[in-house]
């Protein structure tokens, strides 16, 4: 066989932490190779078998793997509808497996049989793919014409982080399934695979001679979910994502047959299909939609275009700043270069982690203040006035700018009904824009007390992150036009101030406040597997005893008349949204974090000055554990205010500390 017709396959199963990076090609990784974990055991299914009985001998060896995997999985989602999501799976959705294709449906009855793990559970194993998994793959032409395809597979990431580790708890727990299968029919290999046992699907497989593949996850709203909630809605004419990938292992003879299978069919989910063939120049990446192709990248070795590589986002669009794993991709087999393609190269280049949270006092900001935007107007929102047209005058400044809104409890749904109105915008659109903090929001928030006892309560309010990226501006899409929206109001009755807040036209809750002379109240979300997503889910379903994370903040500005009132308000009402509430008061010492589960008070982190305890510091993770290795704000925060420290606290100091951003995404190629 020719060189160039020599198809070298190399899969690596992976399981390393996404970042985003300040990186050089001088950080690529050169002496990874060779692994120096265990190998990856080879095991058999036999195609002639009946379905139900292919994978016994399989699971015979990793039952024990497999029955920690699903307990991990029904722990770690025991807080979803009281405890029940796992009852749910096994009494309402396990009927599902008999609606999918053969011989799918036939090998999971075959597996929850064997492994002795419910129907529905397994069935959630095998569809949980089309949710979420973060990957790389890689094909690449060496001088030779030889192709190489090689993938990470980062799946089990934010499923539990163990700390002695320093690693995602769930991705330990696979990598003990983590196995190799030669698919066998009359003895001989049909195609193999690299995959999990107990999963029938492909990630990653070859047929040997004929093509390579491997399946990555396309970050989208009109995503899997969407997919899967069409389906048990009766909704099946399409492809799950990783059983289209067997069918084309299984039935394609050539690499353009692949590619038309993988293009044309309806998906269940959105994903990347990168495909390799035989021969000089077959290399793909297909982006698919749920209903057609969107684009082909593909090898063009004649015009150097000797790899292509994907990671989780359309190669047209850049990256998540956050999750910027291509430009260090590409940064690094253009250093290894082509020249050097081999299992070496490629198993180096992706060991290659962006560098990150590299962050020293010396990268605080100390000139920000003060600030350079034109000040935002402060209006008046009389609450003499009937709810439905307390914002109407505001509205009527700001209806070329206001996006949705809608309602809810007293008085909060006849406002947003009134705003409805006056903007004639639908009513469940301003409901969403009402309710989405319940859902995303990125915020730091800090108390601090100088020498003289007087407080100082500040925020950065980080809305409208991953919501479109501005390019051009280098900013969030949705960041830019909430700006529009930035309002200071003055909440008044019979003419005089009751409470202000920082806010946006149009929104009924509260995220910032003040009640003057009282206390000051700023709300972040807190990230959590249990959080708002469910607390909706529950109120649609007729839970409604709690209350909205954002309108409780305003009940406690109407009607608290102390720092202590305010403070047994937001620690003991149950809430919609795990959140932290921030309240600052008048006296010496009255600062705290008050850390809420969606059903009680979890922690309270205090001002303690007599102690040194100047200042207190949220972001969105427990002051507990350890945030976010990508998002970790906490670290440059408190660095910034002990440099300032505490005879330096000002409006201008705690403007400058939070003006201050770790180094992020700053690559040269070098």
């Amino acid at each position: 066989m020719e060189a160039n017709y020599l198809v070298v396959l190399t899969f690596f199963l992976s399981f390393q932490l996404i970042s985003p990076s300040k990186f050089s090609d001088q950080e690529c990784v050169t002496g990874a190779y060779p692994p120096t974990e265990s190998e990856i055991p080879w095991e058999v299914v036999n195609l002639d078998l009946p379905p139900e009985i292919r994978y016994n001998d399989l699971v015979g060896k990793k039952i024990k793997e497999l029955q920690n995997v699903n307990n991990y999985l029904k722990n770690f989602t025991s807080f979803i509808l009281n405890g029940k999501l796992y009852d749910f799976f096994d009494k309402d959705l396990a009927y599902l497996v008999f609606t999918l294709p053969s011989p799918y449906k036939e090998e999971i009855i075959g597996l929850s049989m064997a492994a002795g793990i419910p129907l529905g559970q397994m069935l959630f194993f095998n569809i949980f793919y089309e949710i979420m998994a973060f990957c790389t793959s890689i094909v690449a032409e060496d001088k030779s014409g030889t192709l190489f395809h090689a993938r990470n597979m980062d799946f089990g990431i934010f499923m539990g982080w163990d700390e002695k580790n320093n690693t995602w708890t769930m991705t330990e727990i696979l990598r003990t399934l983590a196995v190799n299968i030669d698919f066998q029919r009359n003895g001989q290999t049909v195609y193999k695979s690299v995959t999990y046992a107990g999963f029938v699907g492909v990630f990653t497989g070859i047929k040997p001679g004929v093509l390579t593949l491997t399946v990555n996850q396309r970050f989208s709203m009109d995503g899997g979910y969407v997919g899967i909630v069409e389906w048990i809605l009766g909704n099946r004419k399409a492809k799950w994502s990783t059983f289209l990938p067997r069918d084309v292992l299984e039935t394609a003879t050539s690499f353009e047959q692949a590619k038309d299978m993988l293009a044309n069919n309806e998906l269940i989910a959105q994903v990347y299909y990168i495909l390799g063939g035989a021969k000089s120049g077959e290399g793909v990446v297909i982006t698919r939609s749920r209903t057609e192709c969107l684009d082909q990248m593909s090898l063009d070795p004649e015009n150097n275009k000797w790899f292509v590589l994907e990671t989780n986002y359309d190669n047209w669009e850049p990256p998540l700043v956050i999750d910027d794993r291509r430009t260090p991709g590409k940064a690094c087999m253009n250093k290894t270069g082509r020249e050097a393609v081999s299992f070496k190269g490629i198993y180096n280049v992706l060991s290659t982690q962006p560098v990150l949270n590299k962050f020293s006092d010396q990268d605080c900001v100390t000139d920000a203040y003060p600030p350079s935007e034109r000040e935002v107007p402060w209006e008046v929102v009389n609450l003499d006035l009937p709810p439905e047209q307390r914002y109407n005058d505001l509205v009527s400044k700001k209806i070329d700018e206001v996006p949705l809104a809608e309602t809810l409890p007293d008085p909060y749904g006849r406002e947003i009904k009134g705003l409805a109105s006056a903007t004639s915008i639908p009513l469940g659109e301003i409901v969403l824009y009402n309710i989405f903090y319940e859902v995303f929001t990125v915020c730091t928030s800090i108390v601090a007390e100088d020498k003289s006892g007087n407080l100082f309560h500040a925020r950065n309010l980080d809305f409208g992150l991953f919501l479109g990226w501005d390019e051009k501006n280098n900013t969030w899409m949705l960041s830019e036009i909430l700006r529009t929206l930035i309002v200071n109001i003055d909440y008044q009755r019979s003419g005089k101030t009751v409470y202000k807040t920082v806010s946006f036209a149009g929104y009924v809750g509260v995220l910032s406040g003040i009640k003057p002379g009282v206390f000051t109240l700023t709300l972040n979300e807190r990230f959590n597997i249990n959080g708002g997503y469910i607390g909706i889910i529950e109120w649609i379903l007729g839970m409604r005893n709690v209350k909205w994370s954002s309108f409780l903040t305003r009940d406690v500005l109407e009607s608290a008349s102390s720092f202590k009132e305010a403070h047994d308000m937001l620690a003991n009402d149950e809430v919609l949204a795990p959140v932290y509430y921030i309240l600052g008061g008048t006296k010496s010492g009255e600062g705290v974090v008050i850390t809420r589960s969606r059903t009680k008070c979890l922690n309270q982190m205090s001002l303690n000055p007599a102690n040194n305890t100047w200042f207190v510091l949220e972001t969105n993770y427990d002051n507990w554990e350890p945030p976010l290795v990508i998002d970790d704000r906490r670290t440059p925060g408190k660095a910034c205010m002990n440099k300032m420290g505490q005879e330096a606290v000002s409006f201008k100091g705690l403007y400058n500390v939070l003006s201050t951003q770790p180094v992020l995404n700053k690559y040269g190629g070098g």
